[in-house]
């Protein structure tokens, strides 16, 4: 018999390379939008927005990719064409959730006014897709034209009111 020999003459290795990370707007389980703005402190949900009175925002992101966010980048709350929230925020690992509940903004006009929140918008963080940035909606601020009502579930009106509403008058029966 005869015997073959293989030999190689050369080997290329490729090294993969690190997961990249991808922060973006994220709307967790319960929240309707990455961005919720309310009239009510502590919900998740959106509700009659009143112009004048407190809006309270919940924005969430989340690092969506596979690598680790190094360095210090921010997220950016806009109302129309004034930001609102420039918020610094540290490393962020794969999967990794952030954000904010009930931050409070006054003196929204009446009208409708687009919200936006913008993850990483000086770029600070190299992404898989930085396509995915950016979320935006339109929501419409009721004006008050009657009495202001915020109402609680409790005797001595402490905590969040349960609550809020114009209402036209003020006529109630308690019983």
């Amino acid at each position: 018999g005869s015997s073959v020999g293989y030999g190689t003459s050369s080997v290329k290795v490729e090294t993969k390379p690190a997961p990249l990370p991808d922060l973006a707007p994220f709307a967790p389980p319960g929240y309707a939008y990455p961005v919720v703005p309310s009239s009510l402190k502590e919900t998740e949900v959106d509700n009659t927005l009143y112009a004048g009175k407190p809006t309270y925002f919940d924005w969430n992101f989340k690092n969506i990719g596979g690598g680790i966010a190094h360095g210090e980048f921010h997220v950016d709350l806009w109302i129309d064409n004034t930001r609102h929230i420039h918020y610094p925020q540290p490393n962020f690992d794969p999967g990794q959730p952030g954000g904010f509940d009930d931050w409070s903004i006054e003196g929204i006009t009446p009208g409708f006014h687009t919200v936006k929140i913008v993850v990483d918008p000086g770029n600070a963080v190299q992404e898989s897709n930085e396509d995915n940035n950016i979320w935006e909606r339109t929501f419409y601020w009721e004006p008050v034209i009657g009495w202001w009502g915020e109402y609680f579930n409790n005797e001595t009106l402490s905590g969040n009111a349960a609550l809020v509403r114009d209402d036209a008058e003020i006529d109630f029966e308690w019983f």
